[in-house]
């Protein structure tokens, strides 16, 4: 997942689950829903600037 684009889920804060896009050729081919919290604390999350 290192430096893949994707969604966090964090209602009221609290982080739920990520969404991970595989992109090719210009088009989400690929989504993976992580929910595990194992895996969720191993995540270096960022948010992107405008």
């Amino acid at each position: 997942m290192n430096g893949a684009v994707g969604v966090i889920v964090a209602p009221r804060g609290r982080l739920l689950m990520v969404l991970v896009f595989t992109v090719s050729r210009g088009k989400i081919v690929e989504i993976e829903a992580v929910a595990d919290r194992a895996r969720l604390s191993q995540l270096d999350l960022a948010i992107l600037d405008d």
